[in-house]
């Protein structure tokens, strides 16, 4: 688990806040979850193009 904060000078609709990101492997991908409710929890997986 790491600590994530958007960058300074983003976008207004950008959350500036502190928040927890998660990267944990998924066979081949990574399973990324940010803990962020204002942002909408975002979910993503990641997968290596060759």
């Amino acid at each position: 688990m790491a600590v994530g904060r958007g960058k300074q000078g983003n976008p207004s609709h950008c959350v500036q806040d502190a928040h927890q990101v998660r990267l944990r492997p998924d066979g081949k991908a990574l399973e990324f979850t940010s803990v962020d409710p204002k942002a909408g929890n975002p979910k993503a997986r990641v997968e290596r193009l060759d």
